[in-house]
């Protein structure tokens, strides 16, 4: 049994915005379900901080790229969407009404940064190829300061009805 102050401080705790209080620490679902794109799975690969995105000069083709602003930097989480069938599925999330936060050193939000990528997980719309892996990405914008001490972080997925962690 909890004493009156346990209780308080457990009910103080739940209000705060932390992602676990939020989601009350139920499990979260497989990502792919979330974003409804079954058959389709998604898995995070890696994050990069860097001042361009993506960089221009590792193409030879003519790419829209974003900019950091002055004091801060672009924090790029890469996420592997696969279609594990053996048909073409079309992905669509794009119409879809999701919203993305990064929830970093477990006291930073930061919401998504509204992109034009044609990789953007956030907005992503195309088909996927049966067998095939596409390199997609959620894009961050986020002082220079904590991007160069970055110790942890999760992605919070918040839908119509809840909302998701995933630590990475």
């Amino acid at each position: 049994m909890l004493t009156e102050k346990e209780q308080a401080d457990e009910s103080q705790s739940s209000k705060d915005s932390t992602p676990e209080a939020s989601t009350q620490n139920v499990p979260a679902p497989p990502f792919a379900e979330i974003l409804e794109i079954a058959p389709l799975e998604v898995s995070y690969r890696s994050y990069e901080v860097c001042d361009i995105y993506p960089n221009a000069e590792a193409s030879n083709e003519l790419v829209f790229s974003m900019q950091a602003l002055p004091g801060h930097k672009l924090l790029v989480f890469h996420y592997d969407l696969s279609n594990p069938t053996s048909e073409d599925v079309e992905c669509n999330i794009f119409d879809q009404n999701f919203k993305f936060r990064a929830w970093l050193n477990d006291s930073e939000r930061v919401n998504e940064q509204t992109t034009i990528l044609l990789n953007d997980l956030t907005v992503y719309k195309d088909l996927v190829p049966a067998g095939q892996t596409v390199d997609t990405v959620i894009v961050f914008e986020i002082d220079e300061d904590l991007a160069a001490n970055l110790n942890s972080e999760a992605i919070i997925v918040k839908t119509a009805d809840a909302e998701y962690t995933y630590p990475l």
